[in-house]
């Protein structure tokens, strides 16, 4: 089990006029200024309102949203893609000097369900009260119970462990998923076999791994669903191509037109929340507390926010469930739950943006075209793998022949350097191959008789690489 210990922070509480006493702000009505618990105590429904609250998951959910709280109570306030019953849409607000943890003045109105939201969606309107002054700053002195000293336990396996076969670890690259992937896949028997086309309706309980909340549900079109659930300690979960939900889920969820419901739903530990067929679905952890230390620029994913906060899994789980999952997993060098954060300043290791694409978010023909990773294999890290978002006009990855020379080495100085690129595949530690449908401890190996070109790579300063992909390369000899 994992020990977090954390330095204490005096919080510093924005506001206009308010009285402050130690503890839990004791904000008095200012000029209509209401508490999140009073607004949601006495609901006043689609009137402009000012209301006072501490901001979270800004950034880090699939909406124009986030979250405001005091006490126990929260609303969810949208500060774009409002959009009214007749299909008009109101201007969006910048909210881009906020952050997390911010206490505000929020102007807006609290709605009624409607055609295009949830009751008690909070729409922002333009004010300035939010946008606070130095000199309106207040020091609370006495901090109340603070989540870094908070420890949160799993107890429970999504997947019970007679229906687990195995898990691919974090860090995948395949495909269109050009940067080591930021979640798990967890496979039931002969689910990899599914994807050959033979299928079964044989289904399998996903069960939630602690109590929560569950959350910002989306249907995935022809894979199912996609989850939260928000755990203690503000830890969240995330589950992906669930093939169905259960029953009280649905029947409390409210959808919105777009396909997506942020219904806030209890669920306790174990608590059956959904099915999947022979496929392994994904999931994930993510811990706001921790900021992952491989990411040179935490800010190129501010499209996709948890990435910086993704943590092993199976350091969350008791013992001895732990130590079962992490046999489960393909892979046996630590962590053993998998690594997606390779970057190394001023190195040649690690994920790489196209040139005036905004980050991992670039929309150019697919946000993944302007990825490059160079990185070590997800199962077996002794291994250089190079992944790329347009080779040839295909995502396609690679092993690097001779296996040289370390990425995490090659720095400025060592001017142009250039790879050889083999297909890789992968085979038990005892020998033999792997029947891909099985639990197993792998390594990977390259197959260095088959070439598919070269590429040469140059840093031109500590965060500038140049890259030249050479194809159809032939060796000739007299």
């Amino acid at each position: 089990m994992r020990k977090l210990s954390f330095l204490a922070i005096i919080p510093v509480i924005l506001c206009l006029g308010c009285i402050v006493e130690t503890g839990q702000p004791n904000i008095q009505m200012i000029n209509g200024t209401l508490l999140v618990s009073e607004l949601l105590s006495d609901p006043v429904y689609d009137e402009v309102v000012q209301v006072y609250g501490q901001v979270s998951e800004l950034g880090e959910l699939f909406c124009s949203c986030f979250g405001l709280k005091s006490g126990n109570e929260s609303i969810m306030v949208w500060y774009d893609t409002m959009t009214e019953d007749n299909g008009t849409q109101r201007p969006g607000i910048n909210v881009s000097e906020m952050s997390n943890a911010d206490w505000v003045l929020i102007s807006g109105e609290l709605k009624t369900k409607g055609t295009y939201r949830n009751e008690k969606d909070f729409w922002m309107v333009e004010s300035d009260d939010w946008s606070l002054k130095e000199n309106e700053v207040i020091e609370i002195v006495e901090i109340n119970e603070s989540i870094d000293f908070c420890e949160m336990n799993f107890n429970v396996s999504p997947l019970d462990l007679k229906y687990l076969e195995f898990i691919m670890p974090l860090g995948l690259m395949v495909g269109d998923h050009v940067t080591p992937i930021d979640h798990q896949y967890w496979n039931p028997p002969d689910s990899l076999r599914f994807n050959d086309g033979i299928k079964s309706d044989v289904i399998y309980p996903v069960r939630a791994p602690a109590s929560g909340i569950l959350t910002e549900i989306s249907e995935i079109e022809g894979s199912g669903y996609r989850f939260k659930i928000y755990h203690d300690c503000e830890i969240y979960s995330i589950f992906i191509v669930v093939f169905n939900m259960s029953e009280r889920i649905l029947s409390e969820a409210e959808f919105r037109n777009d396909g997506y419901s942020y219904s806030e739903i209890p669920v306790e530990a174990g608590e059956v929340i959904g099915y999947i067929k022979q496929h392994p679905f994904d999931f994930s952890v993510h811990d706001p507390r921790i900021n992952l230390e491989g990411f040179v620029l935490p800010e190129s994913y501010f499209r996709e926010p948890w990435k910086i906060h993704t943590v092993d899994p199976f350091d969350y789980f008791i013992e001895p469930l732990a130590s079962q999952l992490k046999e489960l997993s393909l892979r046996s060098s630590e962590p053993i739950g998998g690594k997606i954060d390779y970057d190394i300043d001023g190195r040649l290791i690690g994920n790489w943006f196209l040139d005036g694409c905004d980050g991992y978010g670039c929309v150019e023909h697919g946000y993944w075209r302007g990825h490059l990773s160079i990185v070590y294999d997800y199962i077996d890290p002794s291994q250089i793998q190079i992944s790329f978002g347009n080779f040839n006009n295909e995502s396609r990855q690679f092993g690097v022949k001779d296996n040289s020379p370390n990425p995490a080495d090659v720095s400025v100085e060592d001017g142009i350097v250039i790879y050889e690129l083999v297909s890789s595949d992968y085979f038990l530690i005892e020998g033999g191959a792997w029947d891909r449908q099985s639990q197993a401890k792998l390594v990977s190996q390259n197959k260095e008789d088959m070439s598919y070109g070269s590429v040469s790579f140059q840093l031109i300063d500590n965060r500038t690489l140049r890259m030249e992909i050479f194809n159809n390369t032939f060796i000739y000899t007299r």
